[in-house]
């Protein structure tokens, strides 16, 4: 199903479950599971979101545009045929670096502060600081 997400309106989502997508090549949206969007998340142009709840939608710091949203109601994804692009790190991957640099073990201590980077396994890899990983995790809602 398609919507259309209007300026200072609150689109309740017909489907409880599916991914839905935003096809909007500059508008954000906000997606909550309440009414009144105290937790929510922001779906970024182009950018699909997974849920198996109620949902509600609305436009986020609209330029006055609105956005368009399609939705199916199965989970996409996940199958076999999915592909993560090379210079994606695995969930494996992203563990292994999370361990190495949280126990101490990363070959260079050159972590900051203010982020910089960490070499794990003659890989340097980039980092940044708690501050903009915190964020990161609340613009998430999480």
């Amino acid at each position: 199903m398609t919507y259309i997400i209007s300026q200072d309106a609150i689109t309740k989502i017909s489907e409880t479950s599916g991914t839905i997508q935003n096809t909007s090549q500059i508008e954000k949206v906000e997606l909550s599971e309440r009414e009144d969007f105290q937790n929510s998340i922001i779906l970024y142009p182009m950018q699909s979101y997974t849920y198996s709840k109620q949902i509600y939608a609305k436009l986020f710091d609209s330029g006055g545009l609105s956005a368009e949203l399609r939705v199916v109601n199965f989970i996409a994804g996940g199958g076999s045929s999915s592909t993560v692009p090379s210079d994606i790190a695995t969930d494996d991957e992203f563990n292994s670096m999370l361990d190495e640099i949280l126990n101490g073990n990363a070959s260079e201590d050159t972590i900051s502060g203010a982020g910089g980077t960490a070499t794990v396994n003659g890989t340097v890899h980039n980092v940044i600081s708690d501050n903009d990983f915190n964020s990161m995790l609340d613009d998430l809602g999480i």
